[in-house]
């Protein structure tokens, strides 16, 4: 049976179905609410919470965890994400061991931080897979997904949300089986010589490296199901994570006929082929995000390489105002 809960809720719910072991991270909102919530649904005996004194040494405690076979997570805001990119920027080339999860909170708006900056312009920095639920009842199967990705690859998997999220209510559906759990043997910590060092003398070696297993990925998020169509309109919408959910809300669900939208919830590698299928089908198109238009560049250059013209409108063409949290006046004067 179907349950109300937050999304907050479900991505604690989800951490915790994936078998989380450990979960390190400095206070600040909205990541706050997740570790809250992870408080509340787990005990001590089954995973260890710990606030650190800065975002840089939750980071390497998590990844310390995931060297030696736990499952780990670290829960930070935006701007404390910048604190912890100092040893990601080379952790990423590393790699990880046992799933390593990076929850990044945004704040869009400002509600309660010291900026509205847009943390994926990070996740595109470090290279690594970043997933961004479109919805409240997507939120648990990220997070189960996001660990799943890390131990196939051997990365670190960024899960970035908004407030909006972590506030928002929605039903989900109580997942019976979890990602798979691996045989104690295959994670724990194994003496590989310079496996997990990155100097000089193999810094290119593993950057060519994290490009394949990111390449790896782009064939299972063309067909995830974190990414939604709906509608079959020639007047195109691709709404990157929770702006789909707004988007929605703004229709109370019903798409009207003359719309088509796309909800993007795998933002690095992005599924281009699916856009491209997307793209075809529509003679314009407006991009929803939050906060910095990302979505709509990156969409820009598939288009151009697909050989499409079609007029492509975001915050870049004054449709959508560059401050402040997306709300349903501005969608509505965008359409």
């Amino acid at each position: 049976m179907k349950e109300p809960i937050s999304g907050a809720h479900a991505i604690a719910q989800g951490a915790i179905e994936a078998g989380v072991s450990l979960v390190t991270g400095y206070p600040g909102a909205p990541a706050t609410s997740v570790f809250e919530a992870l408080l509340e649904l787990t005990d001590p005996e089954s995973v260890q919470m710990e606030w650190m004194s800065n975002e840089k040494t939750a980071l390497e405690m998590a990844y310390g965890a995931s060297l030696g076979g736990l499952r780990s997570m670290l829960c930070v805001k935006g701007v404390g994400h910048n604190i912890a990119l100092d040893p990601l920027m080379s952790m990423n080339l590393a790699g990880c061991n046992a799933g390593l999860v990076i929850l990044v909170g945004d704040d869009p708006g400002g509600w309660g931080s010291q900026n509205e900056q847009d943390s994926r312009a990070l996740a595109l920095a470090t290279e690594l897979p970043t997933l961004e639920p479109i919805m409240v009842s997507d939120a648990q199967v990220a997070m189960l997904q996001a660990f799943q990705l890390s131990e196939q690859v051997g990365l670190p998997v960024i899960v970035r949300i908004t407030r909006a999220l972590a506030l928002a209510v929605g039903r989900i559906q109580p997942i019976k089986h979890g990602v798979e759990i691996h045989e104690e043997e295959d994670l724990t910590f194994k003496r590989e010589y310079m496996r997990w060092v990155v100097l000089p003398i193999n810094v290119v070696e593993y950057h060519q490296r994290l490009h394949e297993r990111i390449e790896r990925l782009r064939s299972t998020f063309e067909e995830s199901p974190l990414n939604e169509v709906q509608g079959t309109g020639s007047y195109g919408v691709i709404a990157g994570g929770f702006a789909y959910q707004k988007f929605l809300d703004l229709f109370s669900g019903e798409i009207p006929p003359e719309l088509s939208v796309m909800g993007v919830g795998t933002f690095q590698p992005l599924p281009e082929r699916r856009l491209v299928r997307f793209l075809h089908g529509v003679e314009s198109l407006l991009i929803l995000e939050e906060t910095h238009p990302l979505l709509e560049n990156m969409v820009k250059v598939v288009a151009q390489e697909a050989g499409l013209r079609l007029p492509i409108l975001g915050r870049d063409s004054g449709h959508i105002p560059w401050g402040g949290e997306l709300f349903a006046p501005q969608i509505g004067a965008a359409l």
